[in-house]
């Protein structure tokens, strides 16, 4: 039996239309079909296999999840790379008025496209050919970053 590496991919719009919906229903229904696709792929691990592409049909991975703060659920997502390698955005889900936030991811994956990520430390606009070198497991970071601090940090790393 062939191993499939399940992935659920969706479009751009319905993507969009499911961040500014309800986040509980739409975690749910996430988990509902990676349940389905690992069971009908026999893939045995529980990887996120979320996606979706843009209007050019490159992909990327996404992360969904809740965590409980106080009396309150704050929900939070991810965007990696199609890989999961690289990640590209990160951040708290506002309950109201969304439409900046999802702008701002969307916004951060187009730069991605075009060969331009935000560095993870400083938050400037960097080549990401040119500071791929400069990673830190998922984040890549400026060579003024890497150099002040993060290239430190890797080397001392106990893979």
């Amino acid at each position: 039996m062939i191993k499939y590496v399940p992935a659920m991919v969706m479009s751009y719009t319905e993507f969009v239309e499911k961040l500014k919906g309800n986040i509980p229903e739409f975690i749910k229904e996430i988990d509902d079909i990676r349940k389905q696709l690992k069971k009908l792929s026999g893939y045995l691990y529980d990887n996120d296999i979320s996606r979706f592409s843009d209007i050019f049909g490159k992909e990327f991975a996404f992360s969904l999840y809740g965590d409980n703060y106080m009396e309150n659920k704050i929900y939070s997502i991810s965007v990696w790379d199609y890989t999961g390698n690289t990640l590209i955005f990160h951040g708290k889900i506002p309950m109201e008025n969304r439409n900046e936030f999802i702008g701002e991811l969307i916004h951060d994956c187009e730069e991605f496209s075009k060969g331009r990520k935000k560095c993870s430390d400083c938050g400037k606009w960097i080549n990401y050919n040119e500071c791929e070198r400069n990673r830190y497991f998922a984040e890549v970071y400026c060579d003024d970053c890497w150099n002040s601090k993060w290239k430190l940090i890797e080397v001392k790393e106990n893979y």
